[in-house]
């Protein structure tokens, strides 16, 4: 501090000297305190030169107790003379949450958050208040195709754990793989920890092995064929199927190979679905047949629906054929009739999956987020619900203007609507079934073609930035890379125009404005 001077009485200088773990008391004209005292901005007549001495007191340390107030566990005191947060709190209380520290056993004095700060400045006991936790519910289900009933539902406290049951569900031809939360699987005796929600464990399945081999034969070009295949249904029961192959089905020699895809089960009730091939005489698939084949299976239509697919994943339902008819007309791919006893014969001219299917009871429920977009951003795509065993995947009806990834991520490509669709897939036993068309606006410049044929109407939007520019429009066709210049045409005030032009299917439209490419789009068709 600076040496005071006056000529005068006058207020001493406050103090500005510190000392750690003291705490300034008074001035003295001796060092040991025994002379004249003054207080900090005391008076002082300044009648003659003196030394004044700072006079400093211990600050006393202060005690913190904590109370577990019913929890367990140990903390120890916490002693200090300066504000301080507090330590932090480690009891804990069975079926209960710890909320704060209270200088009151009921919660009624001064309340302090876990590691609040405190200011050491008196002795106090701080008393642990909890609140009991939430219940949770824990459900078993037993998941697609299961029979039987669950495991008993459970009420537990959220924060404790509990040994997850045995299963009691069955499923013909598959045998229990676990339980799972949605999150991970378990097995049955688990120690699981509840958390902050209801649980819900769904039975988890793995298929056994049942089908049974394929059924090869071999085919002659000149020669009629017809191959006898029993199908395994419970029990040990044998479904016959007759697939009848006409004379001059095939051009060189070769052999059918008939698969059953569906479980015993399945077929025993009438859910048969089978894959059928010919090969030629390297094992290389012949794409195309000369003749109609014709299965003859033992079980009539009943509820289901007679469907083929050419991947598996999408199923198209056969059409009877007409007027009492055991043929397919011209130009027709297949088709089915019933003969005398009501069974199904399927007549087709095509090599694909065939069976007998249902409709999926259960919606495909599907989101995308956000829905908005611009240029080269991403929204994230998601789905639910179906029935059956077969994964769920996306699509876009609008590619020029966005693509979907596998994993449901959305990219924008160009300005306009982009419209996309959630299908789950067909399996053993169901159709495949997609969802509520979702439509994404992407906002930017957009060039975009209707019409059919090659003659188009191409509508033109680049924003109000590009308003009163020039732009070209250019084609390349399918497979080019060359454009072919359509118009040039002089955008309005707000970047837009519409005309019409020569454009084949499957082109690349492109507009571009002093050189440079703004939007693109390609037209639908090859």
């Amino acid at each position: 501090m600076v040496d005071q001077m006056s000529s005068f009485a006058a207020v001493l200088t406050a103090n500005a000297f510190a000392k750690t773990d003291f705490i300034f008391s008074t001035w003295n004209t001796k060092a040991d305190g025994t002379g004249t005292s003054y207080k900090d901005k005391a008076s002082y007549p300044f009648a003659a030169e003196t030394s004044l001495y700072a006079q400093w007191v211990v600050i006393p340390n202060h005690t913190v107790t904590f109370d577990s107030n019913g929890g367990s566990g140990s903390m120890a005191l916490e002693i200090k003379n300066a504000a301080s947060a507090l330590t932090a709190n480690t009891f804990t209380r069975a079926g209960f949450k710890f909320t704060s520290w209270n200088t009151a056993v009921d919660g009624s004095g001064t309340s302090y958050a876990d590691s609040a700060n405190y200011a050491f400045d008196v002795d106090v006991t701080l008393f642990a208040l909890w609140s009991a936790n939430p219940r949770h519910t824990v459900l078993y289900v037993g998941g697609t195709g299961s029979i039987g009933t669950g495991p008993s539902a459970l009420s537990v406290l959220e924060g404790t754990t509990f040994v997850i049951a045995n299963n009691t569900f069955t499923r013909p031809d598959y045998a229990f793989s676990g339980w799972g939360d949605g999150t991970s699987v378990y097995n049955p005796g688990d120690i699981y920890t509840v958390k902050s929600s209801d649980i819900t464990f769904t039975a988890l399945w793995s298929g056994l092995n049942t089908s049974p081999p394929p059924t090869d034969a071999d085919l002659q070009p000149g020669v009629r064929s017809t191959i006898r295949i029993n199908i395994p249904g419970i029990n040990g029961t044998l479904i016959p199927v007759v697939v009848d192959v006409p004379a001059g089905t095939i051009d060189i020699s070769g052999r059918i190979r008939v698969v059953s895809n569906s479980s015993p089960a399945q077929n025993s009730l009438g859910e048969i679905s089978l894959n059928v091939q010919i090969l030629d005489v390297f094992g290389k698939v012949i794409p195309k047949i000369n003749r109609s084949l014709v299965f003859s299976f033992v079980n009539p239509v009943g509820k289901n629906i007679v469907a083929e697919s050419q991947d598996g994943f999408t199923w198209r339902a056969i059409p009877r054929i007409p007027n009492g008819g055991t043929t397919i007309a011209p130009g027709q791919v297949d088709g089915y009739y019933l003969d005398s006893q009501g069974h199904v014969v399927i007549v087709t001219s095509h090599l694909s999956f065939f069976g007998f299917k249902k409709i999926q009871t259960k919606k495909v429920i599907a989101t995308v987020s956000p829905k908005k977009l611009t240029l080269k951003t991403t929204a994230k795509m998601r789905a639910s619900g179906g029935s059956g065993t077969a994964a769920i995947r996306f699509f876009s009806s609008t590619p020029q203007i966005c693509i979907v990834s596998t994993r449901g991520v959305v990219k924008a490509l160009s300005g306009g609507t982009c419209r996309l669709v959630a299908v789950k897939g067909g399996d053993s036993r169901y159709l495949h079934q997609s969802s509520a068309v979702l439509s994404l606006k992407v906002v930017g410049p957009s060039i975009i073609a209707f019409g059919t044929g090659t003659l188009r109407q191409i509508t033109v939007d680049l924003g109000a930035g590009y308003g009163g520019k020039s732009a070209t429009i250019q084609y390349a066709p399918v497979g080019a890379t060359q454009f072919t210049p359509i118009a040039v045409v002089k955008l309005s005030s707000l970047g837009r125009v519409i005309k019409s032009g020569n454009v084949p299917n499957g082109s690349v439209l492109r507009v571009q404005v002093a050189g440079k490419t703004i939007a693109t789009f390609g037209v639908p068709g090859k």
